[in-house]
């Protein structure tokens, strides 16, 4: 793999007394965007601030092109970093017009010709020409958006950083631009690090994905690994819901509701953590019987909260071509390819 554009490492940070970041790690490459996943608090924005330049680390590094950003005591100043942000808010000036917005980024680094097309090019890429004229109040959410794109894209920066950016817009909207925004960011060329506490959100736009909780990075790879082998129910539950079973190495077998599953890398008398994602379980004539207490329906799949024979509360999502409904029982089994095994 090429050298990253920008390495974080062992980055503290402390807010109102209290630690948010603890020895963060990360590297950031040109031509590829980076996703960090976690619920509020995890310290996903004080990340990215600290790489803006609008934090100032307490230890660790950032480092650019062989530069040294933040030691925890001396700091490049924000806008000597080649770094475009795109806010939650979008934090567009409200006075100027969709085209000033944009060269607001560009004064005294273009001449005048030259920023005036490089306006208009980013004007055309991100499908704005009609709001050129047009001022933030009079434009939609996912417009603003663009715009702030196109603001943090215009001088041409080593590295975008989004925080949040499609949080307030709706649904359908958000895929939309989702797609959209990470086109032109790989168009660019440009190294992306976007902070999400979304799940869908961080596997629809990461090449690489990074789990953060509580100020620290528990978990890294490509969204498939990161999500096919998590390294801890936490990991695993920050991707979506998780079943978990406990249970104890019997001559490298494991007795579960659904019959022994093969443990071959763990000795006799180890307690092991096996982890089921709803998706892994299916209607089976020979499974195991459950009895159905909680439907909903989500994105044309239906997700069912059901009670085992033994006892056991389950989360199974199954295809929607049969509907199943609520008290019914139904047979479900495990598909052992798609199952994780961790020590307890």
């Amino acid at each position: 793999m090429s050298q990253p554009v920008l390495s974080v490492r062992g980055a503290e940070k402390s807010l109102g007394g209290n630690p948010i970041l603890k020895g963060v790690d990360l590297d950031l490459y040109c031509g590829q965007v980076c996703a960090v996943l976690g619920p509020s608090g995890a310290g996903k924005s004080t990340l990215l601030r600290s790489i803006a330049g609008l934090e100032a680390l307490e230890a660790g590094s950032i480092i650019s092109g062989g530069q040294r950003w933040d030691d925890g005591k001396h700091i490049t100043p924000a806008e000597q970093r080649r770094v475009g942000v795109v806010f939650q808010d979008y934090a567009l000036f409200p006075h100027l017009t969709v085209e000033k917005n944009i060269a607001f980024g560009l004064k005294g680094s273009l001449a005048k010709d030259a920023a005036r097309e490089r306006v208009a090019e980013l004007i055309s890429q991100a499908e704005i020409s009609a709001l050129a004229q047009s001022y933030p109040h009079e434009l939609s959410g996912g417009e603003q958006q663009r715009v702030a794109l196109a603001r943090a894209l215009a001088p041409r920066p080593d590295i975008i950083l989004l925080d949040e950016p499609f949080s307030s817009l709706d649904r359908r909207l958000r895929a939309d631009l989702r797609e959209q925004t990470m086109k032109v960011i790989r168009e660019a060329g440009a190294a992306a690090m976007i902070v999400t506490h979304d799940a869908d959100e961080a596997f629809e736009t990461a090449d690489t994905l990074l789990l953060m909780e509580d100020g620290r990075i528990i978990q890294s790879g490509s969204p498939a690994d990161v999500y096919c082998r998590p390294v801890s129910i936490s990991s695993a539950r920050l991707l979506g819901d998780i079943n978990v079973v406990t249970g104890t190495v019997d001559q490298n077998r494991i007795a579960t509701l659904f019959g022994d599953i093969a443990i071959p890398d763990m000795q006799d008398g180890a307690s092991v953590n096996l982890l089921v994602r709803p998706e892994a379980l299916r209607e089976s004539e020979t499974g195991a019987e459950f009895t159905v207490e909680d439907i909903r329906i989500r994105q044309g799949r239906q997700r069912l909260r059901a009670t085992a024979s033994d006892g056991g509360r389950w989360i199974a999502e199954l295809p929607l071509a049969h509907p199943i409904k609520k008290g019914e029982t139904l047979r479900l089994a495990l598909d052992e390819t798609a199952i994780s095994l961790l020590p307890a």
